[in-house]
């Protein structure tokens, strides 16, 4: 489980059917105590770098991701988590545009 309470989002000016944008979010995870070596509760910070790629009904996105996730140093044990993603998406609008 995560809380998510801090994101920030800048959508740059659109430049033909290119809208990119950067992202910024940070918060904590939760997850059920497995043994006493791991920490239940882990802070995370993610940022992002992207763009969505705009057509009639139907919007694609491309999206290069870095997260971080560690326990900030509040317990003595703190095995940080870094990965960097990259992400593809497609979706689809449905409605009336008129």
């Amino acid at each position: 489980m995560s809380f998510n309470p801090f994101g920030l989002k800048w959508n740059f000016e659109r430049h033909g059917r290119l809208s990119p944008y950067l992202e910024l979010e940070w918060g904590a995870v939760h997850r059920p105590q497995r043994s006493r070596l791991h920490q239940q509760s882990k802070l995370h910070a993610l940022g992002a770098l992207g763009t969505h790629i705009l057509a009639r009904n139907i919007i694609g996105s491309l999206e290069l991701r870095y997260l971080h996730i560690s326990n900030a140093g509040l317990a003595r044990i703190n095995p940080g988590l870094n990965t960097l993603e990259f992400r593809l998406g497609v979706g689809k609008f449905f409605g009336g545009h008129r």
